[in-house]
């Protein structure tokens, strides 16, 4: 054999090992990504399904009996058979003492909210603070 034929057959299994590398190569990052890929969709599958864990749990909550009892009787004024619904009224002394506890105790009431009663509305303010 001579040496131009022995040199175009390395350079021809060189070129074709070439192809092979490049090929493979591109197949190994392909694989990498599909397998991020899979990692991901694996994730956002669990969160999924702690969503549905939770979807069924109030499902179950609402449906359950103590749940429509209790939302019969305080938004529909509703009651099982026999009971009798009693109002107590407060003479107005008590009634505006009982406002003014509730007023106090009552969070929603914000800290500017108190200085302007403090400056502008000291009876509102007093009302408030006695407590």
């Amino acid at each position: 054999m001579s040496w131009p034929k022995l040199s175009l057959i390395v350079v021809v299994n060189l070129v074709i090992l070439g192809f092979l590398f490049v090929g493979f190569g591109r197949e190994y990052w392909r694989n990498i990504e599909i397998e991020r890929d899979i990692a991901a969709l694996q994730a956002e599958n669990e969160r999924l399904a702690g969503q549905k864990l939770e979807s069924l749990a109030l499902i179950n909550d609402l449906s359950s009996e103590y749940y429509l009892e209790s939302e019969a009787r305080t938004k529909r004024g509703m009651g099982e058979p026999g009971e009798e619904l009693i109002i107590v009224e407060l003479p107005e002394a008590e009634a505006s003492m009982g406002e003014a506890q509730s007023l106090a105790t009552d969070q929603s009431i914000s800290n500017p909210t108190r200085w302007w009663y403090y400056f502008f509305n000291q009876s509102r303010f007093d009302a408030i603070s006695d407590l």
